[in-house]
């Protein structure tokens, strides 16, 4: 794999609307085969956010320290997010034979990968803090690429959330989907992990301006004992975007959450191809302290993806993940 190229997230605004310009300028000369037309559109989008690289990564740590990589093909993707096991994978998660767990068959279109890490401070056996550091924390606490440290007080996990896009060019729709993995704490006598008994959410917008509408979607996730998460429907927005709800641990036990997918089906709201470009974002919720937020949904007037808002900040906070190159 060629090596990456390391941009600021100042680099990244100034890359998007290079992207967006050179779209624009590219659909001149766009295909007139319906189906095979949004491949060949996507294609070029994505020769200009990738030039001749197969991975982009931007770092970032104005607020908090994190990776994102963005992955041109599906083989990078899946052998980066299954490295290790510390991320919690099961069964459902892992990639077979290079496959990605997809409900098509058909093109892959650009994946992207978040990495954080967060410290919980713990009293009574409940979380009453949790924030994410600094690179400087990180690295004066010497934390493994995947991976956990922590004392008696506090724990420092690793979060990481992905998002990848297909496209199936018979049926003319995108398959959207993103994930999310907490590392786990050894300690004496077992584990410790990151979640509390408070809820999660985890959410899916996208762009379009009303002409890309969901025509499927789903959410599953398990927690370490193997049994399925169950999730309620917090945003259901068919032409904007789609939010769940669901409990970190549960259970006598207090089982925790290992992982997490939601995922959408988008089609065009009419049959000729109008070649637009838009993104998508995932967004991953966390909070803590017995906190019970609610959520809402931030329309975007300039045709992107929309945000997904906290009805209060306090003992929560939220990471983000956004790809382009859907073409409608």
């Amino acid at each position: 794999m060629k090596a990456a190229r390391e941009l600021t997230a100042v680099a990244l605004i100034a890359v998007m609307t290079l992207v967006t310009l050179c779209f624009t300028a590219c659909t001149e000369s766009k295909d007139k085969i319906v189906g095979n037309a949004d491949v060949s559109a996507s294609e070029r989008v994505l020769e200009k956010f990738f030039g001749n690289e197969r991975t982009v990564t931007i770092t970032d740590d104005e607020e908090y320290y994190s990776q994102t990589v963005y992955f041109r093909n599906e083989e990078d993707f899946c052998a980066e997010r299954n490295k290790s096991s510390a991320n919690g994978l099961n069964a459902k998660a892992k990639v077979n034979s290079g496959a990605l767990p997809k409900k098509t068959d058909g093109k892959f279109v650009i994946g992207a990968r978040k990495r954080v890490w967060v410290e919980e401070v713990y009293y009574g056996g409940d979380v009453v803090g949790s924030r994410l550091l600094r690179s400087e924390e990180i690295e004066s606490n010497n934390v493994s690429t995947y991976g956990y440290l922590g004392d008696a007080s506090e724990s420092k996990f690793s979060l990481d959330i992905d998002m990848y896009v297909i496209y199936e060019p018979r049926e003319e729709y995108y398959y959207v989907a993103g994930n999310a993995y907490w590392s786990s704490e050894s300690v004496l006598g077992g584990e410790k992990y990151p979640e509390d008994s408070s809820d999660d959410f985890m959410g899916l917008t996208w762009g379009g301006d009303g002409e890309l509408k969901v025509v499927d979607r789903s959410f599953e996730g398990e927690y370490r004992d193997g049994t399925a998460i169950s999730a309620s429907t917090k945003i259901s927005d068919t032409y904007a975007g789609y939010c769940w709800q669901f409990r970190e641990k549960t259970g006598l036990w207090e089982t925790s959450m290992r992982d997490a997918t939601c995922d959408v089906v988008l089609k065009k709201t009419y049959q000729e191809l109008k070649y637009k470009e838009t993104n998508a974002k995932f967004t991953y919720i966390h909070t803590y302290n017995k906190v019970k937020p609610s959520v809402s949904i931030s329309l975007s007037a300039n045709g992107l993806a929309a945000s997904i808002i906290l009805s209060q900040e306090k003992d929560t906070w939220q990471l983000q993940i956004d790809v382009p190159a859907l073409i409608y």
